[in-house]
């Protein structure tokens, strides 16, 4: 089989060099080889730490250049001496590889140089013969290395070599904001440019996407330094590569229609241990088998994984056949195939396509057509055209729509009715494509009742909202809308739905004012524009700086963008406090390789652009712009801080801005004065650095105020001091920005020590005194005993209500402990203890007593009702019910959870006919008397029947049935009016005799 090395050779790699690049190395024994990886310093080059174990490593690694390893081109080693822990290393620079361009005379003084300040011994030797000089380095290993470095770079001339590596391992060796060619820099002092690859696309860049070569295109490396320095760059890059390339992946396209059949036969190949397949499964939007493993292992899976799509494709015919959209989601295609061996490829949810297509045998594809329909006939479904309402408003049916979808009143009425409704996605609600909207709703045949409840109910929400409680506005810039404060819309009962932003397309934001079954009376028009006025004027900062918002599209060559970071973009952004917004490869209408949008104000876009630009073009000679060096003067007394334990907190910075910074070491600042300042030392990209001095001076600014106080107090007020959980420690952090903790003293009491700004910790220091002082002289002790039967009452759910009763009136609760109590005192309830203020304590005892007379005063009562009645019972949107409870004195202004507990009605689909009523004795008795009294008038009804002219029962129905609705509400009648659509004249009224007869009359008013 051919070896990587093979398969690549057909790209004619060539060591392209110039100089002396072929001439034979100075012989060493610390002479790095691409398998010494002893030589590399693994935290340099964490991405080559494992080479030395790696296949790479053994001969069977892909040789990147038409050579032998550059280790082979040395002569014989001589064996290093270990005495010790010093070693020795000899090596020799031939005379056409020296530079001459020092003198005797400075080679001796560069020598002797190096021996002080390394503290190594240095032995040389000049070939009268050759002119080659040799030379012997004693020493400590670190040492000898350095000083072998130093000697290379200094004695030899440069050369420059070129080799090629694959494009897509391009990024791999530059690393994120070029973190893997950085150490690679510093270790060999090499300067290395590696060409851009401007003419491979994005596609060809992904792994295994090549169909004709799995290496991709080339690029080229140049390496300019010494011969040593160039050879341990090329080396280090080699490893670097090999890695990337040894494992590989590969995507083969497979339909979605083929996957049941293919899938089988790929789950019984027995491919190679070290390759990993994936197939999609059937319901995956993912559209290609992925095969990862060892390169070669790769090809050989990926050739046979081809034959068996084709086999199958080739061997199975398709019948496609058109199935209502709505009865998509009914088709069980894994059933389909279990059952036939067919498999079926349904559209997409987003896909308009009704074509459902089957694959298999031709002999099998008509019992699979037959199951299909099988599958779909139990259930049925209805479209409603809800663009018809309102004078066939379209665009307000779409405002509707997106209403609905956004507070997912469609999803809730679903869920109710066991249905699935269906509705045009948001970006379909802003085109104008379409001149109706349906909303499509499907379920059971069986239940044919639950779909027309949705269709009713979808109808009655339509009709209640008109276009003129919906307002639409295009002046605020979508890019405001996470921004804006919800408060007034919500105090109004107003939604905001971001249309525009939801589609992508446009800034159109709607304002619906909600309506609600709990509201007795539909608010009048002037009410419902003063709500909308209200939010609207809540609009009015964004409206101002969306006027004075800009988006501009930029070109900015893909390759370039790519240089840009995440952190990086981050930095420049802050420094226009976040009021820019930019887009990497877009433009105004979606996805554009060379292209990126800024929004922000007029004012800063000019300028940002002009940063970014500046910066992309820094970027482009990365091996200077991120050796951009400054200073910083930082106090001595606050170094510690800045430092941080362990190194923490420098440790972050380098982190958070991608640079590095150092301080001179503790030893040379023991004997400094605080009030000196030391230089703080920041190496990286230019933007990266600017922004750390700027958090660096703000933290040097927050840490000169800090102060440290400290306050003694008696340990039975800690607790109090620090809160449930820190819940004081944690309000003490946030408005003072102070960090609080406890010193245990001896005895009674303990130290509280406050650290953080010097006001932040005076203003602490003054609240606690004043709380403790507050605390010694009023802390009365009183305790109430709690029945049991109103324990659970009294403290609430999560212990809410005691814990509210406690924060009201400035009074701690706590519950009875380790006290011996009475077995009178456990028969009768438990014992809790009140500490705080005379007033305080009465103000919370009342309160707990207040709950335990409610609960001994609760009753629970029913009566039957037979379920004909419980529709009156409740009322046209419960009004009936709510004036009830009120008039047996409940207030109905409470939660609904207790008002309503005072009368509860079955639902609709419970066959119990109890009614029930709990709470206070007095209310509950009048509440099942007052129930007693309307049944006992219903079942005294009678019906009759008048017939009033067709083109007149809009007068008796009203805007949204409202006067109906007063008609029923005022002679305690029911009023069945013909639907619209029918021919029928004839009016139904139920009710009491003398009822009826005053409601004709009114009837007859209003029709005249």
């Amino acid at each position: 089989m051919s070896t990587p090395a093979e398969l690549l050779s057909t790209k004619s790699f060539s060591n392209v060099e110039s100089g002396t690049a072929e001439e034979s190395l100075p012989p060493s024994t610390t002479t790095p080889s691409s398998g010494d990886s002893s030589f590399i310093n693994e935290k340099l080059f964490p991405s080559i730490k494992s080479a030395s174990t790696s296949p790479s490593s053994n001969g069977s690694r892909p040789v990147w250049v038409n050579e032998t390893p550059a280790s082979s081109n040395l002569p014989k080693k001589s064996n290093s001496v270990l005495r010790s822990q010093n070693v020795q290393d000899t090596f020799t620079i031939d005379n056409d590889q020296q530079s001459f361009q020092l003198s005797k005379a400075e080679i001796q003084k560069a020598v002797g140089d190096l021996k002080n300040r390394l503290n190594v011994r240095i032995e040389s030797t000049i070939s009268v013969r050759t002119g080659a000089r040799t030379f012997l380095i004693s020493g400590l290993p670190e040492n000898v290395k350095q000083a072998r470095r130093e000697i290379l770079r200094k004695l030899c001339k440069p050369v420059d070599i070129e080799f090629k590596i694959p494009s897509k391992a391009r990024s791999a060796v530059i690393g994120p904001q070029g973190k893997t060619l950085k150490p690679i820099l510093d270790a060999t002092n090499a300067k290395i440019d590696i060409e851009k690859d401007d003419n491979t696309s994005e596609k060809s860049e992904e792994p295994g996407s090549d169909e004709d070569d799995i290496f991709g295109p080339l690029v080229t490396v140049k390496v300019q330094g010494d011969v040593e320095s160039c050879e341990l760059a090329k080396s280090l890059i080699f490893d670097i590569v090999n890695k990337h390339t040894l494992n590989t992946s590969v995507r083969i396209p497979l339909a979605k229609a083929l996957r049941p059949l293919v899938t089988p036969v790929i789950s019984q190949l027995e491919l190679p241990s070290t390759v990993e397949v994936l197939v999609p499964e059937i319901n995956q939007g993912v559209s290609n088998i992925i095969v990862s493993g060892p390169t070669l292992d790769v090809i050989k899976a990926r050739n046979v994984l081809r034959e068996i799509i084709e086999s199958v494709e080739s061997s199975v015919v398709s019948e496609s056949k058109t199935v209502p959209k709505v009865l998509h989601q009914y088709l069980d295609a894994d059933d389909i195939f279990k059952e036939t061996g067919v498999s079926v490829s349904i559209p997409n949810a987003d896909d308009p396509s009704a074509e459902v297509v089957f694959f298999g045998d031709a002999s099998n594809i008509p019992n699979a057509v037959a199951l299909a329909k099988s599958q779909t006939k139990n259930y049925s479904s209805y479209s409603l055209d809800i663009s018809k309402a309102h004078g066939g408003n379209f665009q307000h049916a779409q405002r509707l729509a997106a209403y609905f979808r956004f507070t997912s009143f469609f999803d809730k009425l679903a869920h109710t009715n066991g249905v699935l409704i269906t509705s045009p996605f948001f970006n379909e609600l802003v085109s104008d494509d379409s001149k109706s909207l349906n909303v499509t709703f499907s379920g059971k045949a069986s239940e044919p009742e639950k779909l027309q409840q949705v269709k009713k109910e979808i109808i009655n929400k339509v009709n209640s909202i008109p276009p003129s409680s919906v307002r639409a506005i295009d002046d605020v810039n979508a890019f405001f809308f996470d921004r804006i404060d919800q408060k007034a819309a919500k105090e109004k009962n107003v939604a905001l739905i971001p249309l525009g932003k939801l589609a992508g397309v446009s800034n159109l934001l709607v304002l619906v004012a909600n309506t609600t079954d709990d509201e007795d009376f539909l608010p009048s028009q002037a009410e419902i524009d003063a709500r909308l006025d209200k939010v609207e004027e809540s609009l009015a900062k964004w409206r101002q700086l969306s006027a004075n918002l800009e988006e501009r599209v930029v070109e900015v060559p893909e390759n370039e963008q790519k240089l840009i970071s995440t952190k990086t973009l981050n930095h420049l952004t802050e420094k226009f406090e976040n009021t820019i917004i930019i887009n990497l490869n877009r433009d105004a209408d979606g996805y554009s390789a060379d292209k990126l949008v800024i929004v922000g104000k007029k004012e800063d876009v000019d300028e940002f652009i002009t940063e970014i630009q500046k910066f992309i073009e820094e970027l482009k000679d990365y091996e200077n712009a991120c050796k951009y060096t400054t200073e910083i003067l930082f106090p001595v007394k606050l170094l510690s801080l800045l430092i941080g334990q362990k190194g923490h907190h420098l440790d972050s910075l380098r982190e958070e801005f991608d640079v590095q910074v150092s301080v001179e070491s503790g030893r040379d600042r023991e004997h400094q004065d605080e009030q000196q300042e030391v230089p703080v030392k920041l190496v990286g990209l230019k933007a990266n650095c600017d922004a750390c001095i700027k958090k660096i001076s703000a933290l040097q600014k927050e840490w000169a105020d800090r102060k440290t106080g400290k306050i003694t107090v008696e340990k039975k007020y800690l607790g109090s001091i620090i809160g449930r959980n820190g819940t004081y420690v944690k309000r003490f952090r946030e408005r003072y920005n102070v960090q609080l903790r406890v010193d245990d003293g001896e005895a009674e009491y303990s130290d509280i020590i406050l650290v953080g700004p010097s006001k932040g910790v005076t203003k602490a220091l003054g609240e606690i005194k004043e709380f403790v002082d507050y605390e010694r002289q009023n802390g009365v002790t009183d305790s109430i005993t709690i029945p049991k039967k109103a324990l659970s009452s009294v403290i609430g759910r999560s212990g809410q209500t005691i814990r509210e009763i406690s924060e009201e009136t400035g009074v701690k609760i706590t519950r009875h402990g380790d006290d011996e109590a009475s077995d009178e005192s456990n028969k009768s309830g438990e014992k809790f203890y009140l500490v705080g203020t005379k007033k305080g304590i009465k103000d919370a005892r009342l309160r707990i007593e207040e709950i335990v007379k409610r609960v001994e005063n609760r009753v629970k009562k029913t009566v039957s009702v037979e379920r004909k009645y419980h529709k009156d019972l409740i009322g046209p949107h419960g009004s009936t019910l709510r004036e009830i409870i009120r008039k047996a004195g409940a207030n109905v202004d409470e939660s609904q959870r207790v008002w309503k507990s005072y009368l509860q009605v079955p639902s609709v689909d419970s066959e119990s006919t109890e009614i029930i009523s709990s709470g206070e004795k007095a209310i509950v008795e009048k509440v099942i008397s007052q129930v007693k009294e309307l049944v006992g008038r219903l079942e005294s009804n009678t019906t009759e029947k008048i017939t009033v002219p067709r083109n007149r029962h809009m007068r008796l129905i009203g805007y949204g049935g409202s006067v109906k609705n007063e008609l029923m509400e005022e002679f305690k009648v029911a009023i069945n009016i013909p639907k619209k659509g029918s021919d029928s004249e004839v009016i139904t009224i139920s009710g009491a005799p003398e009822d009826i007869e005053k409601v004709k009359v009114r009837i007859e008013e209003l029709t005249k």
